[in-house]
């Protein structure tokens, strides 16, 4: 199962590269002024700790909102575009070295990436006050979630590799309203592993 996941993944990489590198091509007079030594430096350093567990979005909303790097309305487009590439290498990397049931890993591949296509057409048309609304309650709910974990008001995780029953069903329902707040600039991470540590995984 999870040669048939890196293939499919690998071909929509393959497919979303042309696709990116095309308009990369077209769109070269428009690139923003910003230093990008700064622009790179966010990518590696975030994408770096995003690894660990701490997600990546985020720390890049916060930097780009600090230092004034991205324009707030953008900001959920572009760390959506520019992590893919970083995200499917770490899907590859734990594929391989984390085992999970393949239904519980399928079921909730395939959720997020739903929510995340119905969610976009939905930001593309929200404005900038809207958007910067939506951003600030929900990585302040991340951060409540990340809280009680920390103060040990949710449990930290069990020994299950995978789901069933009513917590795989309330999971795969999660997850797509996790990748539906994504394209918002709502990290999936934090509150996708305070889910499953809740569920027992």
């Amino acid at each position: 199962m999870a040669i048939i996941l890196k293939t499919v993944l690998g071909l929509m990489t393959t497919l979303f590269g042309y696709f990116y590198l095309t308009d990369v091509g077209k769109n070269q007079k428009i690139f923003s002024d910003k230093p990008w030594p700064g622009l790179l430096g966010t990518g590696l350093i975030t994408n770096f700790f995003d690894t660990l567990g701490i997600g990546s979005f985020a720390q890049q909303t916060a930097i780009f909102k600090f230092f004034n790097l991205v324009d707030d309305r953008i900001i959920p487009g572009t760390m959506n575009v520019g992590n893919t590439i970083p995200t499917v290498t770490q899907a590859f990397i734990f594929m391989t070295a984390v085992k999970v049931e393949p239904i519980t890993l399928v079921s909730m591949s395939i959720a997020a990436p739903l929510g995340a296509v119905l969610g976009a057409g939905v930001v593309a048309r929200m404005s900038r006050p809207k958007i910067q609304l939506g951003m600030g309650i929900g990585l302040l709910i991340v951060a409540l979630i990340i809280l009680a974990g920390l103060l040990g008001f949710m449990p930290l995780g069990g020994e299950a590799i995978g789901l069933t029953g009513w917590k795989l069903v309330f999971t795969v329902i999660m997850s797509f309203i996790f990748g539906a707040l994504q394209t918002i600039g709502i990290g999936f991470y934090a509150p996708c592993m305070a889910m499953v540590y809740a569920l027992g995984m």
